[in-house]
């Protein structure tokens, strides 16, 4: 394994990766919730009593996140909010379920979220 490997599998294997990944995951479904439901950022904040610069904050993937904040947004769009521990198959299966799930939202027209991340890609370059 050459030394780009081994940092990119040190990096998978950080708390702060899986915990951006899961609020990468949390934040797609959301986006995905308030379009089938027609919902906007400024109807969210509304619910949730919170700014609507907050909710696009949320949507940036910008805010920390408490457990009743994601239950109150989860219940906002219609949702509720359920948290589980899975095993540990290596960055690999995490990787493997977001390329399915990519190719799902893609195929569904909802892949809203990756899309504008990859537009903000293009802009900076």
């Amino acid at each position: 394994m050459g030394k780009y490997a081994k940092l990119v599998s040190r990096v998978e294997k950080s708390v702060d990766y899986s915990a951006q990944a899961a609020m990468r995951d949390f934040v797609r479904d959301l986006i995905q919730r308030m379009d089938r439901q027609g919902m906007t950022r400024t109807k969210l904040a509304e619910v949730i009593d919170a700014s609507p610069a907050y909710v696009s904050k949320v949507m940036r993937g910008e805010a920390n996140f408490t457990l009743e904040t994601m239950t109150k947004l989860a219940m906002a769009s219609g949702g509720r909010l359920r948290i589980e521990i899975v095993d540990d198959t290596g960055a690999d299966a995490h990787s493997t379920r977001h390329a399915a799930d990519t190719t799902n939202r893609v195929q569904q027209g909802t892949d809203r979220f990756d899309r504008r991340s990859a537009v903000r890609g293009r802009q900076a370059r």
